[in-house]
């Protein structure tokens, strides 16, 4: 609207003045929301072109690639989970034999090894209910009378042996020595020479 045209209305120039201005505001609002849909086409269009470039990449990979590539993501996934999963376990099950055994006190560490490993070959169940390992109590109690060497009083001050010097000499025994030694001599040759000691302790 032009101002010519109002003066040739015969309008004061404060009526036209009054219209200009609200038909400006008009014309900036307008313009504002042609600006507004314009940048959402924009907008819409660049996504758009954004997707069209993601398909032609998904139809020139090697389908058979991406398949082995998910495949050996699994694999390595499945062996992690499997070897976090098998530490663990093995966590648990020595916190609950170090809690079983308690304040047992063994007459040394040869003889503390060779008991925990028969413990552990006895596979005693674990029971979640009550917290033990079952007939692990019985199996204890029946092993400390029949072998009390094998244990020492904790309030007893241990003594310490001085190893002989010189050659120790052959460490080969036959069947029969194997057969005679003492529980405390086959659990020392058994931390020594496992391998030897179960060939012995599978041909009894």
């Amino acid at each position: 609207m032009k101002r010519s045209t109002l003066e040739a209305m015969g309008l004061e120039k404060e009526q036209i003045d009054q219209i200009l201005d609200e038909n400006s505001a008009d014309i900036g609002r307008e313009r504002a929301k042609a600006d507004a849909k314009q940048e959402k086409i924009s907008a819409l269009e660049g996504e758009l072109y954004k997707k069209d470039a993601e398909i032609e990449a998904f139809k020139k990979a090697d389908p058979e690639g991406l398949r082995n590539k998910l495949d050996e993501l699994q694999k390595k996934y499945d062996t992690d989970i499997a070897a976090w999963e098998e530490k663990e376990a093995k966590r648990t099950y020595e916190e609950r034999r170090a809690a079983f055994f308690g304040d047992t006190t063994f007459t040394d560490d040869y003889t503390k090894r060779g008991i925990l490993a028969e413990f552990d070959e006895k596979g005693f169940d674990y029971d979640e209910a009550s917290g033990t390992f079952k007939d692990a109590d019985t199996w204890l109690s029946e092993l400390k009378n029949s072998v009390p060497t094998a244990f020492r009083d904790p309030k007893t001050i241990p003594q310490i042996v001085t190893p002989s010097k010189g050659d120790p000499g052959d460490m080969s025994i036959t069947a029969d020595q194997f057969k005679n030694m003492t529980y405390m001599e086959k659990l020392k040759f058994k931390n020594e020479q496992p391998d030897v000691y179960k060939t012995f302790k599978t041909a009894e």
